[in-house]
């Protein structure tokens, strides 16, 4: 934990989202990174960073998807889901894998462009490591267009990672997923810009929480195999 850090990003939030939500997140910055002993608050540019893949544009600032929104939808997810694989698409410094892992998840897997915050990740997990043994973790310096979603995968997390083309990719994929495996899929979703794309092609709305007013997460859920023939729907 850096306090440092947590004090920049105070004022970072402040005149960007206003008092409320700055003093919410603020806190659970200072609680989350206490409880999981880890180093993930503040924002980040991609500019200067090492970035692979084409589709830098879409992609968006490092910022920490809210502690407590993150335990909040974690919970709300089935335990059969837990036996599965969390991916984290768009991982960033590994806070909602090394989350997942002290809430349950056995296997946690993180995609990111930036090789710098995969980095970042690797060390932030040795710390689940060191206080959950049994859990395995894999990261890889990936776009998401260029990632094939592995079959085993139960839960993906999201936090708003790119813009609406390449989460219909991202579905696409994810549609594609289901054609290979009969168990259900989860998708939690942080700051769920674009959530009509999920439901449009055939994911439904299980769980909605919005919290201090703004910060806001919902869980989807498909069956497998149901959705083997499906098209992506688009506007």
């Amino acid at each position: 934990m850096n306090p440092y850090q947590q004090i920049k990003y105070f004022f970072y939030l402040l005149p960007n989202w206003g008092l409320r939500v700055a003093f919410f997140s603020a806190w659970h910055e200072w609680r989350g990174e206490w409880k999981y002993q880890i180093a993930t608050t503040g924002n980040l540019k991609l500019e200067g960073l090492s970035i692979t893949g084409s589709n830098r544009l879409s992609a968006t600032e490092y910022m920490p998807v809210n502690y407590s929104l993150l335990e909040d939808i974690l919970h709300h997810v089935p335990k059969e889901a837990r036996d599965g694989v969390f991916l984290d698409i768009g991982c960033g410094k590994g806070r909602a894998m090394c989350v997942a892992a002290a809430n349950g998840f056995h296997k946690v897997v993180g995609i990111d462009i930036a090789k710098e915050l995969i980095n970042d990740a690797e060390i932030n997990l040795q710390s689940i490591h060191n206080q959950y043994k049994n859990t395995e973790s894999s990261l890889q310096w990936i776009d998401v267009v260029e990632y094939e979603i592995p079959k085993d995968i139960s839960c993906v997390f999201l936090f708003n990672p790119f813009e609406q083309n390449i989460v219909e990719t991202l579905i696409r994929k994810l549609l594609n997923r289901g054609s290979k495996t009969s168990t259900p899929l989860y998708v939690l979703y942080a700051s769920p810009q674009y959530a009509e794309s999920f439901l449009r092609n055939g994911f439904t709305e299980i769980y909605h929480v919005k919290k201090a007013g703004f910060i806001e997460g919902k869980i989807f859920k498909i069956e497998g195999q149901t959705f083997v023939n499906k098209k992506v729907a688009k506007n």
